[in-house]
């Protein structure tokens, strides 16, 4: 995936890119937005990494010129050092499909651009399979593996768990949850929810010796982690860049 990191912090910036190119990804760094817009003309863009304070206070021209640029299906996310709840209000309204503090575990941020590359690879690609660690999840016959030895679910099983993988390290509320099974009905119990997740964490085994840990979050819902993540303290009302 080619990402652009504007990033005023020659530091910061080149740790970013490391982090990017170790899993894969063709990366590279800009001090600000006018270097991006000098050096790619041309050059396509799947995801742009933008430090807030390139803003400069008319945050949506930025985002406006970058999609302008680039293309719709660009995807943009926000660093900022410290995000306060208005700063994350202010990006996403501005047009930013994420916002994200900068001190943000190495493994987080990889999980999270890993994600995004397997939705523009799904996008390009509608049939393909997505591999998750030893997990592959074969999209056209909603089946799951582990090293290759199939693991029986459900069909609703196999959208629940797809949803987790495709959110890694992003706290999912009980709505959304029940969502991505039944639709919009108001009237489903969400202990349904919690007995599919119970045969979930079973049946897949989601535990750190796998790779992943299903934690709930009380009083909200459900987050899936890479194992390498260290697990965060997380209660309903700090679910700022949650979905």
């Amino acid at each position: 995936m080619n990402v652009a990191i504007v990033q005023k912090d020659n530091n910061y910036r080149k740790t970013l890119e490391d982090i990017l190119r170790a899993a894969g990804h063709a990366a590279r760094g800009f001090a600000d937005a006018q270097a991006l817009a000098e050096q790619r003309p041309g050059e396509t863009l799947d995801l742009v990494l933008i430090d807030w304070a390139q803003s400069d206070g008319a945050a949506e021209s930025v985002l406006g010129w970058l999609r302008g640029r680039f293309g719709a299906a660009l995807t943009i996310i926000v660093l900022s050092p410290w995000p306060k709840d208005v700063d994350i209000v202010e990006a996403l309204q501005a047009g930013a499909d994420d916002h994200l503090g900068q001190s943000i575990a190495p493994a987080v941020l990889r999980a999270r651009i890993d994600a995004i590359a397997r939705r523009v690879h799904a996008a390009d690609h509608p049939t393909a399979s997505e591999r998750f660690g030893a997990f592959l999840f074969d999209i056209g016959n909603s089946q799951v593996s582990y090293r290759g030895e199939d693991i029986p679910v459900t069909a609703k099983e196999f959208t629940l768990a797809l949803t987790l993988f495709r959110n890694l390290a992003r706290p999912l509320s009980r709505a959304a949850l029940l969502e991505s099974l039944w639709g919009r009905d108001p009237g489903r119990p969400t202990r349904t929810l919690d007995s599919h997740m119970s045969k979930l964490r079973a049946k897949l085994g989601l535990r750190p010796d796998r790779g992943f840990r299903l934690t709930p979050i009380y009083g909200f819902g459900y987050r899936l982690d890479p194992a390498g993540a260290q697990p965060a303290s997380i209660t309903a009302g700090s679910m700022s860049e949650s979905r």
